[in-house]
């Protein structure tokens, strides 16, 4: 079954029983049977859909690290190199081209017990990676407690840091993959004192409403919705 070039909803790796498939979240219909991939549970996945070679590519997170299929492929395959395993990773469009993001801690020669935040960006259609400048240092408090998401509907990709008592505090990366110079705060009592201590996680940031989820709900996939302005949680969604 051809998959429509806009179909900007994805698709969504299952796998369970023994069968992996790839489902349209929206209509419910299975559009691929798949190859049973290495993992045993799959988190997470991104999909890509090339509207000129009509290719379609899908990226799974599993308790194994990343790995990659492309539609007729007999096998997934794990994306290198190995320490992706168990790092955040954001997909983003960069000049019509599909990306992923992958965000991690390197320790810093210089001083001992002290990490630097590097970013590398993996190009799904040709399978390469391009390694980022590194992360803007003595910014934020503790580099291993960021937390990536998107911004904005373009969308941007930000960096959060959390704390009851400055709130979330937010980078936002520009085009050129450089970084805006100024942090922006998103900070109200409700948010500092109720929802920062029961451990929320930032998923995007659009229209003043932010999106987040609770860490003990991960594996509901249920995201709520926190209105900036007027200060107090709006609804939820199941994703």
């Amino acid at each position: 079954m051809e998959i429509p070039a806009n179909n900007q909803y994805g698709l969504k790796v299952e796998h369970h029983h023994g069968v992996c498939l790839a489902r349209n979240p929206k209509t419910g219909v299975i559009e691929h049977h798949l190859p049973i991939p290495q993992a045993e549970n799959v988190f997470g996945n991104f999909f890509y859909y090339d509207s000129d070679t009509r290719g379609t590519i899908f990226v799974i997170k599993s308790e194994k690290g990343y790995e990659i299929l492309k539609l007729g492929e007999q096998n997934w395959r794990p994306l290198q190199p190995d320490f992706r395993k168990g790092q955040p990773v954001l997909k983003f469009k960069d000049k019509d081209r599909e990306k992923l993001l992958f965000f991690y801690l390197v320790r810093t020669p210089q001083q001992q017990g002290t990490f630097d935040l590097e970013i590398s960006c993996f190009d799904l259609l040709t399978e390469k990676y391009e390694k980022l400048r590194n992360f803007p240092r003595n910014i934020f408090c503790d580099v291993t407690k960021l937390i990536p998401f998107y911004w904005e509907s373009d969308p941007a990709i930000a960096i959060g840091e959390l704390s009851k008592e400055h709130g979330l505090r937010v980078l936002v990366m520009k085009n050129d993959y450089s970084w805006n110079e100024q942090v922006i705060e998103i900070c109200s009592p409700f948010l500092n004192q109720h929802l920062i201590p029961t451990g929320i996680i930032p998923v995007a940031f659009v229209n003043t409403l932010l999106w987040f989820r609770y860490r003990k709900h991960n594996h509901r996939n249920i995201e709520y919705c926190y209105d900036t302005i007027l200060g107090r949680v709006m609804g939820s969604k199941e994703v």
